[in-house]
């Protein structure tokens, strides 16, 4: 779907948060599986993520809180900067569906690929440019969930 379609968003974000409540293993197993041949050599880059996300994380939790300084900690082993909380939080908000202020691993992972997942989008679209900001949430949802033709 090359345009923002509600009703369809709608649909991508209950089949999302199903995937956010899975344990972060599963959750970078699912992203793994589906990104195997885009991903290359980053896919040893996702365990240790994975390994990084797990470290600090409450045993029941699947998420940390966007004031968690765990979660800086672990962006930063990551190699992720923001100038600022306010930038950092805007971007995260983009696949935020719940609106808890909290970051799945999967939303993580694909905040991280998100040039890789529109880049996919838009070969599969035939598009060429830039995407929409208002497109951009369901376009990752979109690549992520549904299996390409």
């Amino acid at each position: 779907m090359a345009s923002f379609d509600p009703q369809y968003s709608q649909q991508l974000y209950q089949k999302f948060r199903k995937v956010v409540m899975k344990p972060v293993k599963e959750q970078a197993e699912e992203f793994k599986l589906r990104y195997v041949l885009s991903l290359d050599d980053d896919v040893m880059v996702v365990d240790d993520q994975v390994r990084l996300f797990m470290q600090d994380l409450n045993p029941n939790d699947v998420s940390f809180g966007y004031n968690d300084p765990k979660l800086t900690q672990f962006l930063e082993a990551c190699e992720v900067r923001f100038d600022s909380y306010t930038v950092r939080n805007r971007e995260f908000d983009l696949l935020n569906i719940s609106g808890n202020k909290r970051l799945s691993f999967i939303e993580f992972l694909l905040y991280h690929h998100r040039e890789m997942i529109l880049n996919d989008y838009k070969k599969r679209w035939g598009l060429s440019g830039k995407i929409s900001e208002d497109l951009i949430p369901q376009a990752i949802l979109s690549e992520y969930l549904e299996q390409p033709p």
